[in-house]
């Protein structure tokens, strides 16, 4: 541990900012907003590391009570887009209610149909800006907004709900591990 002080001292390593998987401190959105980071954590599949994933959140919320927030994957194998689709849409539906699920299907359609095959290196990221809706990007690449704070809501619990793919992966995203 002291040799990667010492290294990071050096400029050898990984700036002081930057995370072990890369992720920075602090981020800031398009629109100026700057999101701090709250966690990350490394989601695995039985032995296999699926993907490192870190989740940055907005200090403050607006004057509707919302804050950004932005959640980003980085890929540490090929999954296509089907089997990404597949497995959100499981378990988000743990997640919802059956009416919940229904009300939002036609704008989870539009997200889903957005999503492309990803392999090693490959990064996706859900950001939610209050007012604007839930980007979806790929490898910074903006694929869709999906409107609605609601959807956002409830779609981020895939990740930090109440049952979600993981609860060590949410636990440490949420900075509470």
């Amino acid at each position: 541990m002291r040799l990667y002080w010492i290294l990071t001292l050096l400029g050898i390593l990984l700036p002081l900012q930057m995370s072990a998987n890369g992720f920075p401190r602090t981020l800031t959105l398009d629109n100026g907003v700057e999101l701090q980071r709250v966690g990350e954590a490394t989601f695995r599949w039985t032995v296999f590391r699926v993907y490192d994933g870190a989740f940055f959140r907005q200090s403050n919320m607006d004057e509707s009570g919302l804050s950004a927030k932005h959640l980003e994957l980085v890929y540490h194998t090929d999954i296509t887009a089907e089997r990404i689709v597949a497995g959100g849409d499981a378990i988000l539906r743990r997640n919802v209610s059956a009416t919940e699920f229904e009300a939002l299907s036609e704008r989870l359609r539009l997200l889903n149909a957005a999503y492309r095959n990803v392999s090693r290196g490959d990064r996706y990221a859900l950001t939610f800006i209050p007012g604007v809706g839930t980007q979806l990007r790929l490898n910074d690449e903006l694929l869709v907004t999906i409107p609605g704070d609601d959807f956002a809501k409830a779609y981020f619990r895939i990740w930090l709900g109440d049952d979600p793919i993981s609860d060590a992966f949410r636990d440490r995203l949420l900075g509470l591990r």
